[in-house]
């Protein structure tokens, strides 16, 4: 319902279409590869070789939409009734004609549907061999790669709602004053009109398939070799080298309404456009230092460093030293170092301008922020909003790539340190091993887009609300005087830092049972830290546990194979996860659902292996589990579940694939 502490008379906000709307969207996708060779017998035994990869993807959505309809002052289409009513605001609107706003409708319109229609290209030539005179191979190709795709919105055009709402009366009806383009008048407003009930000819003339095309092209032309360099007493040092180019370049043209800011409370866009290249050279070495000695069954040094360098953003090197000692055959230490460089990807750097609205009702600040006890309310408060508050102004989301604003190359630090255990066990019990890594990954200027509502909430739900900082830098709110409407920045910046650092557990056995072969896998994943700040000056705060950042994670992988028949059984593992702490909330006493309880997915399969085809049936999800349920206001959400990669929002699925290779 609407209205909340406002006390506003009001009808029922639900409407049974938005039930219609698509939360996977559909997708028919059809593939088609080739591959060959032929062998020169020179060059070192080289192969001439190529591949061709063609895929078509065709994918569409069903979303709800709410008219927004803006009668003028004074306009012939509103009833007696409301034709006195003071105008909402003394100043025109996009569709008022130039005259003061004195009616909104807000109008359950219903669905409307999204298209797109993907091709992709792909071409790779090279020549790959050894040389005869050493163990050194080499291999040097080309390839190109097109996307070609077409996106389809259906909207409003602004024009010519602006048009059909600018009437004179006639004949007991309604015409345009500007009967260009084949104009239709609007509809009086009228409660079917509000509910929805529209005349076809008038919205077949405001309401139309909206298209656009992106384009994306790769050039990519490498070379690489590897051999022996030279021997030590423990064996011989091995390289790799290699040199890269790449060529990528942009062109992402909406239409010409959303070019020009004709789509009605929809994302206007510039052309996205622009190009990139990079260069690279790359080497790695391997030492053997010692093996198969007492106390030093192996004992391996590996050195790689690769030197990079954009037409965008200039060069940089990284590199990665690792180590890999084992003192008995049962035990391995393996540890490693190393850091990346990445500039930021075409769309990161020159997505044109775009801008985009939310509904009002989308405000943190709504009703005062809910429960006057709730960090949400107390932050609201501080910007002198109260329980009162009702935002009538859509949130404006403005976007753009950052190239022109300084986006700074992305970099990285990380480190890893492992045991591995390997039990020498009698036959009969089977092979066992068992790893622990620790992992501390820092990353510096992230390039990131927040998305608008998770700015706000990231804003407007920290106990360490400041409203000039943090996320709160992305916000910017009308002052006092005004309707207090917001905009918000959700374009392409760096995020000053973000660390993970945690520990990986691994589980393998193998064991011959009957007439086949039994193996398990599990993984289970401990995170210690998930930190991160979006400015230099904010505070680092660790979201570990929070939701949408579990501190455990796992997977179970088991499988039993005989003759051509595998069965299989795998479960997913997410730990629970709790927004209480962070808002200084008592799961106890509090009003709110802020926590996620330990969450596992169970899929089955069966598969069968001819000499050149398999079959594969099995079922995904098979208890038909669903995601846990959050109030509002603590994390994304689709319908009450948080929205997080680990749960399953389709529920229980079947599936048959079959193979055949030619």
């Amino acid at each position: 319902m609407g209205g909340g502490a406002n006390s506003l008379s009001v009808r029922d906000t639900f409407e049974p279409r938005m039930l219609n709307q698509s939360l996977i969207s559909p997708v028919d996708t059809r593939t088609a590869f080739l591959q060959g060779g032929y062998d020169l017998h020179a060059l070192g035994n080289s192969e001439v070789y190529f591949e061709a990869l063609f895929n078509n993807r065709k994918s569409h959505s069903n979303g709800y939409r709410q008219l927004s309809l803006d009668y003028a002052r004074g306009s012939p289409l509103l009833p007696a009734n409301l034709s006195t009513t003071p105008v909402v605001q003394n100043a025109p609107t996009l569709i008022t004609n130039g005259q003061p706003l004195q009616v909104r409708a807000f109008i359950g319109f219903g669905n409307y549907r999204t298209e797109v229609d993907l091709d992709y290209n792909k071409f790779l030539g090279g020549l790959r061999g050894s040389l005869p005179w050493s163990d050194w191979t080499y291999d040097t190709s080309v390839s190109q790669a097109k996307s070609d795709a077409s996106y389809m919105f259906e909207q409003f055009l602004t024009n010519r709602l602006a048009q059909s709402l600018d009437v004179v009366a006639s004949g007991g009806g309604f015409v345009c004053r500007n009967p260009a383009n084949g104009c239709v008048a609007a509809p009086a407003l009228s409660s079917a009109v509000v509910g929805g009930v529209l005349p076809r000819n008038w919205v077949n003339y405001v309401y139309m398939p909206d298209t656009g095309n992106t384009t994306y092209k790769e050039t990519t032309a490498n070379f690489n070799t590897n051999g022996s360099l030279f021997a030590l007493p423990y064996g011989k040092v091995r390289g790799a080298f290699g040199l890269e180019y790449r060529r990528a370049e942009i062109d992402d043209t909406p239409s010409i309404n959303m070019q020009t800011s004709n789509v009605y409370n929809f994302s206007s866009a510039a052309i996205t456009r622009g190009k990139d290249s990079v260069r690279e050279i790359y080497g790695e070495l391997e030492f053997p230092l010692l093996s198969g000695i007492k106390g030093a069954e192996e004992l391996t040094a590996n050195m790689s460093g690769r030197w990079t360098d954009y037409k965008s953003y200039g060069s940089d090197t990284t590199y990665k030293i690792g180590l890999l000692y084992t003192p008995v055959k049962s035990v391995t230490f393996r540890a490693s170092q190393g850091t990346s460089y990445r500039a930021p990807a075409l769309y990161e750097q020159f997505l044109g301008s775009t801008s985009g609205f939310l509904a009002a009702s989308g405000d943190p600040c709504n009703n005062g922020g809910g429960d006057p006890s709730s960090v949400r309310a107390r932050n609201c408060a501080s910007e002198g909003l109260t329980s009162t508050f009702l935002a009538t102004s859509s949130i404006q989301s403005n976007s753009i790539g950052g190239a022109s604003s300084g986006l700074k190359a992305e970099t990285s630090k990380n480190k890893t340190i492992g045991i591995i255990l390997q039990p020498a066990l009698p036959a009969i019990i089977g092979d066992l091993s068992f790893a622990v890594d620790y992992y501390d990954i820092k990353v510096d200027n992230g390039v990131s887009r927040a998305g608008t509502g998770n700015i706000l909430s990231l804003c407007y739900d920290n106990p360490g609300f400041i409203s000039a900082g943090g996320f709160c830098r992305l916000i910017t709110r009308a002052p006092a005087g005004t309707n207090r409407s917001l905009i918000v920045n959700d374009s392409y910046i760096n995020l000053s830092s973000s660390n993970v650092r945690g520990y990986d557990f691994t589980v393998r056995y193998l064991r011959n049972i009957g007439p086949g072969q039994f193996r398990a896998n599990a993984l289970v994943t401990q995170y210690k830290e998930q930190s991160g700040k979006v400015f230099p000056t904010d505070p680092l705060v660790d979201s570990n546990g929070r939701i949408g950042a579990p501190k455990m994670t796992g997977t179970l992988d088991l499988s039993y194979k005989a003759k051509q028949w595998t069965v299989h059984y795998g479960m997913e593992w997410v730990g629970r996860m709790s927004e209480y702490e962070f808002f200084g909330e008592n799961p106890a006493t509090s009003t709110f659902k802020m926590d996620t309880p330990n969450y596992y997915l169970h899929n089955y399969s069966v598969q069968y292996t001819g000499d050149k085809w398999s079959v594969t049936a099995g079922v995904r999800n098979a208890a038909d589990k669903k995601p846990p349920s959050i109030s509002q206001g603590f994390a994304n959400r689709v319908g009450n579940a948080p929205l997080y990669s680990g749960f399953d929002y389709v529920g229980r699925s079947f599936f048959v694939n079959v193979n055949k290779s030619f």
